[in-house]
């Protein structure tokens, strides 16, 4: 069994463009368990599997997906600000009006 989450990511994107759903949604899940420290290939991932899950009607594993990816996306946002200079001032959220 193929132990390069990159290259199991690749295939499972294939399978998805090509509708291949069910086929996509375990080498997903392979390559959640297989990302490691990845951070970013883990949120492509969780992104991926979520968009998966949403077309074959599985709309609260997609949720789940969706909020991880969502959280991680957050986690990794702080520490790329942190990682610029050491120390960080982030700038206010603008106003929606």
């Amino acid at each position: 069994m193929e132990k390069n989450p990159c290259s199991i990511f690749a295939r499972a994107e294939r399978k998805r463009k090509n509708s291949e759903f069910l086929s996509a949604i375990p080498l997903y899940l392979t390559v959640k368990r297989l990302s490691g420290k990845d951070m970013e290939l883990r949120l492509s991932c969780l992104f991926s599997l979520g968009d998966t899950y949403r077309m074959v009607g599985e709309f609260k594993k997609a949720e789940k997906c969706y909020k991880e990816a969502h959280s991680l996306s957050l986690a990794i946002g702080k520490k790329n600000r942190f990682m610029v200079s050491g120390h960080t001032s982030p700038l206010p959220a603008p106003r929606l009006r």
